[in-house]
């Protein structure tokens, strides 16, 4: 699995930065290029109903921290992201019948906290 991942994925550790949104999300967003208390409110707090990802930007909150403005370790934890999603998602599904999984998925998800981060 994670061979596929690094194929699909690999070649975008050597790209930039583009400018279709990651300078609006990432390299002109001042809430990315630090982690305070106020950055972290921030994140958790603002709304906009079209791109409501704190997670996302507490990510990008982390690779800053890491590698400043270098494009290798953002998008060295976005293909890191994708193979941990996939083996979760093998293992989810290897398990036999899907239907367990279908069933479940209202209950666990319908109407919780944690379905609005994501």
């Amino acid at each position: 699995m994670l061979v596929l991942v690094l194929l699909a994925f690999g070649p975008s550790l050597f790209g930039e930065f583009i400018s279709w949104d990651d300078d609006l999300l990432v390299f002109e967003n001042p809430v990315v290029q630090a982690m305070t208390p106020w950055t972290l409110w921030k994140i958790f707090t603002m709304y906009d109903p079209e791109l409501y990802i704190p997670l996302t930007f507490f990510s990008y909150q982390i690779n800053y921290l890491i590698g400043g403005m270098s494009p290798f370790v953002y998008h060295l934890t976005n293909i890191l992201l994708h193979a941990g999603n996939a083996l979760l998602v093998t293992q989810r599904f290897s398990r036999g019948s899907c239907l367990p999984c279908i069933r479940s998925t209202p209950r666990l998800w319908h109407g919780s906290p944690r379905a609005r981060i994501f």
